[in-house]
């Protein structure tokens, strides 16, 4: 499974979800978005919070409960009907694991050329097949099946869910940009991005016409003997905030940095 590089990140209306893991360790921080997965489109919902986590060595065991859609669009994905039925799917199993107190993690789930995959971690994957066999749900018509196998390393996650760096950048924005306060007003944008070597005048230059200017520059390789790089500079934009032109700059320079730089993170400063 190859996952491609472009992404759209989707907003969507608010949806209440039952509790999606019992497991202490891990928070609630659930995003939408779209990517593609062998050069077709997949949408997918993911806790961020597995993103630091994984793998998680007590969950070894996943199970992928699998259906077929049954009117997928041109693109393999599903319509709100659709959607709506398999987020009433999902709370049906999840209620059922949390009446039961096991342990367990809920990772995903995804639409990808015309089916559904929900991805559960476990210590045993006995407890997501006895969730499954359990779940009844009054009109809903679609063809189950779940999957179940050990995976120590969080495989199937690394290969299918977890986004890429631009994926996780534009994440990082959508959620920076839920925590203003007031995010009509204008703000002041922070990039930080390592160096292998000090940047020239010409170099500043080039980086000032992408609408940046310098705010800061020190050695790091001091503290770092063993790093490659050995310089970090922060630059700032002003701008009303906007999540399409932020994501846009955001992946716009980690790009431009790949070959000689290091992006390391932004800061939305209210």
């Amino acid at each position: 499974m190859i996952k491609l590089f472009f992404s759209f990140a989707l907003f969507f209306s608010n949806v209440v979800f039952a509790q999606r893991t019992n497991s202490e360790l891990i928070e609630e921080n659930w995003s939408y978005y779209y990517t593609f997965l062998d050069d077709k489109k997949a949408l997918i919902t993911l806790n961020r919070s597995v993103e630091i986590l994984w793998p998680i060595s007590e969950m070894k065991e996943v199970a992928i409960i699998n259906a077929s859609l049954i009117e997928p669009d041109a693109e393999g994905l599903p319509n709100k009907t659709e959607k709506e039925s398999f987020l009433k799917y999902e709370a049906n199993v999840l209620e059922i694991l949390n009446a039961k107190r096991l342990r367990y993690v809920f990772v995903s789930s995804y639409f990808y050329e015309g089916n559904y995959h929900m991805v559960i971690y476990s210590d045993t994957s006995s407890i997501i097949k006895d969730a499954f066999d359990n779940v009844k749900i009054n009109d809903f018509t679609y063809s189950l099946r779940v999957d179940t196998y050990t995976d120590p390393a969080w495989d199937y996650f690394d290969d299918y869910i977890k986004p890429n760096i631009p994926e996780t950048l534009m994440l990082d924005v959508r959620d920076e940009i839920k925590r203003l306060e007031s995010p009509e007003t204008e703000k002041k944008i922070i990039h930080t991005i390592f160096f292998k070597s000090e940047r020239n005048a010409l170099q500043l230059k080039e980086i000032e016409k992408r609408g940046l200017t310098l705010k800061s520059f020190n050695k790091i390789g001091d503290n770092y003997p063993k790093s490659e790089y050995k310089f970090v500079y922060q630059f700032r934009s002003k701008q009303i905030i906007n999540k399409d032109k932020i994501e846009s700059e955001v992946v716009d320079l980690y790009n431009y940095f790949s070959d000689e730089g290091l992006y390391i993170n932004f800061n939305i400063l209210e």
